[in-house]
């Protein structure tokens, strides 16, 4: 009877032995499958990555040479502008820049007084009014602004004989538009989420790609650090605010309006490397000639004025 009895314990433990031997062998199968697949999912991963990374790499490439196609890391249309003028009055900046852009496009000399033919005498036959005790000039982006620094006649004003006015890029614009050229006017006032000065600064430098010329207002000012030539740009008290106030009237009302102390305009010549990251930003100045300024300090120079720009193209 003990033998009977061990004989069926020896007979249910190989058939257990045989269930686990079965059950670990199709289990490892099971793991060794799913292993197998996991690797070959992260295979097909990796290759689908390294795939899509080189598509992105390659239109990054094509792109980049679009945009060194289109538009080169250097430009220089200096030798075009046959006619690069210095202003012949005091205040005249802005008038002799606008008249060296009309000698590139009419492809002849165009001088400040051409300009002033073209005016009517309307826009800048103003003298200052003194109202409620305060002087009151006009808004620049209307008028030109005659700089007066005491109540003189027409005749006997100071700075009559030799010197302009003051102007922002609306009513030089308009000169512009009077001779049938095209234009866009861009200002702080048009940057957005979408639209930032970076985009701006692309902007113009793409349209002397496209032969259009650019004119902007400026601080004169320059840090000494960055100046390239022997007629430096040099300003007391650069880093002071430097604001000349006055009021003009609109609406009958009278507004306060400020003026930066020693700012100027200038055109676009040229840049290096690049439109969208331009180290350096060249530029006529109608006081101090050619200038080639570091992109930060010439920002720094063009924020000043609120990144007011004109492109222009006939």
């Amino acid at each position: 009877m003990r033998y009977k009895n061990n004989k069926i314990i020896i007979l249910i433990i190989f058939i257990v032995w045989i269930f686990i031997y079965t059950f670990a062998n199709a289990w490892e199968e099971v793991n060794h499958s799913n292993k197998s697949s996991f690797i070959k999912t992260k295979i097909e991963y990796l290759k689908k990555k390294i795939k899509l990374e080189k598509i992105i790499k390659l239109h990054k490439y094509k792109k980049l040479e679009s945009n060194k196609k289109n538009y080169p890391e250097m430009l220089d249309i200096s030798n075009k502008m046959k006619y690069k003028s210095i202003q012949k009055k005091s205040l005249s900046c802005e008038l002799s820049a606008t008249a060296d852009i009309i000698s590139y496009f009419e492809n002849k000399k165009v001088n400040e007084d051409f300009i002033e033919k073209v005016l009517e005498k309307s826009y800048y036959n103003k003298l200052p009014e003194t109202i409620r005790w305060v002087r009151v000039w006009w808004d620049p982006n209307s008028w030109y602004v005659w700089y007066i620094w005491k109540e003189p006649s027409w005749e006997d004003a100071e700075q009559y004989n030799y010197t302009w006015y003051w102007v922002l890029e609306k009513p030089i614009n308009e000169i512009f538009k009077k001779l049938n050229y095209k234009t866009k006017v861009i200002t702080k006032n048009n940057y957005s989420k979408n639209y930032t000065k970076q985009k701006h600064l692309t902007q113009i430098l793409q349209s002397l790609n496209a032969w259009s010329l650019v004119q902007l207002w400026w601080d004169y000012c320059t840090k000494s650090e960055y100046e390239d030539t022997s007629k430096k740009n040099n300003c007391k008290y650069i880093d002071y605010e430097r604001k000349l106030t006055w009021y003009y009237k609109k609406d009958k009302k009278l507004l306060k309006y400020e003026w930066l102390i020693w700012e100027h305009a200038f055109y676009l010549l040229w840049y290096k490397w690049g439109v969208n990251n331009p180290t350096h930003i060249i530029v006529w100045d109608t006081k101090t000639w050619k200038h080639t300024y570091p992109t930060k300090e010439w920002m720094r120079k063009w924020d000043r004025m609120q990144n007011r720009s004109i492109i222009i193209k006939k």
